[in-house]
């Protein structure tokens, strides 16, 4: 089992406005009975133990006394039991809204973590951003396709305004979605989809784009504000040869994740829903060769080798059982 991080914290000193009946920071956690009567700000700097170093910037955090526990770090310094742990988790579950359909990779899942924080949190006072993008720099993991190490350049890019629109989309309420809703989202979306391929990054093929998940999203700003949006989910799957060596072909994925804003009314008119967001997983072919190279092995059989020798394609045997890994397989 994984280490627990630990929260280091540090007094701040304001020689402006002394805090009364405070002791000076160099002292305030070389002794038990310095008295503490309300919490006080201090910088608290996450240590990870796994590789030995502090992580990110510090955070200020209100931290009462009675959390501190003497360390070995120094009298300047405490050790704090600090649970970051809700705050990240809904950080990450959040982000999940953010990454690409297909094939993502730590570096997607590092680009999503950070737009969907700056969606939530646009100020960001803690540096909890910053925190994420130097614990995934100290293990060498980087983002493919940003130009810079920094938070503007690993933001997925947002949509101008009014660029691409997708009306009659249906957005429910925060119980979810009808039957007959889903349907017609279904229509609107794969419409949507195969008539702007082009523009979504989307190669030309006879396969269509399917639309195989969609769910609207509720939340609320930090001023109040109800934010609406709709994630999407678009992926054509073509079936692509294995090569001249080896018979048959195999699924190559290409998708796309779009975040649809519906914006509130302006007066008696409401606006048709835009896309904010164009999350990219498309072809290259760097990704088919990974595709294929693994399908190979791994050991997949070609649809010609099957039993029966039957034409038909038969993708099952590139599908994963995941019911195998709750049971320990």
């Amino acid at each position: 089992m994984a280490r627990r991080s630990q929260f280091v914290c540090e007094g701040i000193v304001d020689s402006k406005s002394p805090a009364p009946n405070m002791p000076d920071p160099d002292d305030i956690f070389s002794s038990g009975e310095i008295p503490w009567p309300d919490a006080r700000p201090l910088n608290v700097y996450a240590f990870d133990p796994s590789i030995g170093k502090f992580v990110g910037n510090y955070m200020t955090a209100l931290v009462r006394y009675e959390q501190l526990q003497a360390g070995p770090v120094g009298a300047r310094f405490a050790v704090i039991d600090y649970d970051a742990s809700a705050r990240f988790f809904a950080i990450c579950a959040r982000a999940l809204d953010y990454c690409p359909p297909v094939d993502i990779t730590f570096g997607d899942f590092l680009r999503a973590v950070l737009t969907a924080d700056l969606d939530f949190h646009p100020d960001d006072p803690d540096g909890v951003r910053d925190a994420f993008m130097q614990a995934f720099r100290l293990r060498g993991i980087v983002a493919d396709g940003a130009a810079a190490f920094s938070e503007d350049s690993l933001f997925w890019p947002k949509v101008q305004r009014g660029k691409l629109e997708v009306k009659g989309l249906v957005f429910g309420n925060p119980n979810g979605l009808t039957t007959s809703e889903k349907n017609t989202n279904g229509t609107v979306l794969r419409a949507f989809a195969n008539k702007n391929a082009a523009l979504l990054g989307f190669r030309p093929s006879p396969k269509p784009i399917e639309a195989p998940s969609f769910h609207p999203m509720f939340h609320t700003g930090q001023d109040g504000q109800l934010f609406v949006n709709m994630v999407v989910e678009l992926v054509q799957t073509v079936d692509t040869p294995f090569g001249d060596t080896n018979p048959g072909t195999f699924p190559m994925r290409n998708g796309v994740t779009l975040l649809i804003a519906q914006d509130p009314p302006d007066g008696d008119v409401r606006p048709a829903p835009r896309v904010r967001f164009v999350i990219q997983k498309l072809w290259s072919q760097a990704r088919e060769d990974r595709v294929r190279n693994y399908y190979l092995s791994t050991g997949r059989v070609p649809d010609d080798n099957r039993k029966g020798g039957s034409k038909r394609s038969d993708h099952s045997r590139f599908q994963i059982n995941f019911g195998l890994l709750h049971a320990g397989v």
